[in-house]
């Protein structure tokens, strides 16, 4: 089984999703369509894997009804600082399940997307499974994380716009020499 559908958020937007494989339900909030060359050769470069989303997608479709939404993509394009609460991000992500008629479903995320999840199971009963990577859901080094959120947070405030700036091509790993390319809405 594969199709296409669309979820309606909490904010009125509209994120596609794609629905692929039969089994239990699995939500993916990850990217699942190809990465240009381009986008892809950048991420190889700063150690990203840009085939991961589609590859989790084919891979899981084996075995489970994969549900697939670019939420962060979303929310970078689309960003909602004033109202982007766990509340909200909740009704988000059942948005996405219900538009697939998902009534119980599985979780997957990582780093961010790993948090939503975790404030997804503290706020519903529908989740038969809730898979976190990158993000320690016990004892994580949270002060830490703080501190490097308000730093980014920080820098795009004071940041030009990033379509007004030639942003030069550090080193990949010079994370340093980066420049920060999200916005002030982005980051809060």
């Amino acid at each position: 089984m594969n199709y296409s559908a669309e979820a309606v958020l909490r904010d009125g937007s509209r994120i596609p999703i794609a629905v692929s494989g039969t089994g239990r339900a699995l939500l993916i909030p990850a990217r699942v369509e190809p990465r240009t060359e381009s986008e892809a050769q950048t991420m190889r470069a700063w150690g990203a894997d840009p085939d991961l989303g589609p590859k989790l997608g084919a891979g899981l479709s084996r075995s489970y009804r994969v549900i697939a939404a670019d939420y962060e993509g979303h929310r970078m394009a689309h960003p909602a600082p004033d109202t982007l609460t766990p509340e909200n991000v909740t009704a988000d992500l059942l948005a996405i399940a219900d538009a697939a008629d998902a009534g119980e479903f599985g979780y997957y995320g990582y780093s961010w997307l790993a948090l939503c999840g975790l404030q997804l199971a503290i706020r519903t009963d529908r989740l038969w499974a809730l898979i976190m990577g990158g993000f320690p859901p016990l004892d994580g080094p949270y002060e830490s994380m703080l501190a490097v959120t308000r730093a980014a947070h920080s820098m795009a405030a004071k940041a030009p716009a990033p379509a007004a700036s030639a942003v030069e091509a550090p080193e990949p790993g010079d994370w340093d020499s980066a420049a920060i390319q999200t916005d002030e809405a982005q980051t809060r």
